[in-house]
């Protein structure tokens, strides 16, 4: 982590080679379940995947919520108020991931 495009230089005792662009990509995050399946607002879900580190929004159903990245493959998310049923997103810089199951916000 941490690699930004540009060139790559190596320096030895026999000189510097410089390459061309190297262009460094960020995985899409994907979102393969969560935990509950439904709560009402303001409860805690537990959101798993791959690639969430670096995440920069959760929404449930386009409604955006408050999280915390645990590591790489969860994330812990309150259920936002005016939230409805639908899917679960996550943003990070390589994207945005989407469950395929559906969230049923409950009262």
């Amino acid at each position: 982590m941490g690699a930004t495009t540009g060139a790559v230089t190596v320096t030895t005792s026999g000189g510097v080679a410089t390459s061309g662009t190297f262009t460094v990509t960020i995985a899409a995050p994907s979102v393969s379940g969560f935990t509950p399946s439904g709560a009402a607002a303001g409860a805690t879900v537990q959101i798993g995947g791959s690639h969430l580190s670096g995440a920069t929004s959760v929404r449930f159903n386009g409604t955006s919520a408050v999280f915390t990245a645990v590591n790489d493959g969860q994330i812990s998310a309150i259920v936002p108020a005016g939230a409805t049923s639908g899917s679960i997103s996550v943003t990070t810089p390589g994207g945005t991931g989407s469950s395929s199951a559906q969230f049923t916000v409950g009262h």
